[in-house]
Parts: C-alpha cells; structure tokens; sequence
C-alpha cells in the first residue's frame, strides 16, 4: 500500500516554493515506485466535478 496520496494539492503564491513541494512529492513518488505515472496540471485549468483521469 502507498504512503503517497493520489492527489495532492500544492498551493501559494511563491512559485518557486510551490515548485519545490511539488518536485519533492514527486521525487517521494517515484522513489517508492519507479513506475508511477505523474500528471501534471495548474487548478485554473480545472472544471468542477469533471475528472482529469
């Protein structure tokens, strides 16, 4: 089972702080399956109740 969550949302104003997070669960990700697939994608981007999958 994971200790990584499937989801994970990453928010602030600092880009570069906000890069770093998600640079760091990334690299946690892939250290524990290096065969995990990482979709990438900014909130402003998202519709309400319509799944990225």
């Amino acid at each position: 089972m994971s200790t990584i969550a499937a989801v994970r949302l990453v928010v602030g104003d600092e880009e570069l702080l906000s890069q770093r997070a998600v640079s760091e669960v990334i690299d946690a990700a892939k250290a524990e399956d290096p065969g995990i697939q990482v979709h990438r994608g900014d909130a402003g981007d998202l519709t309400p109740g319509i799944s990225r999958a």
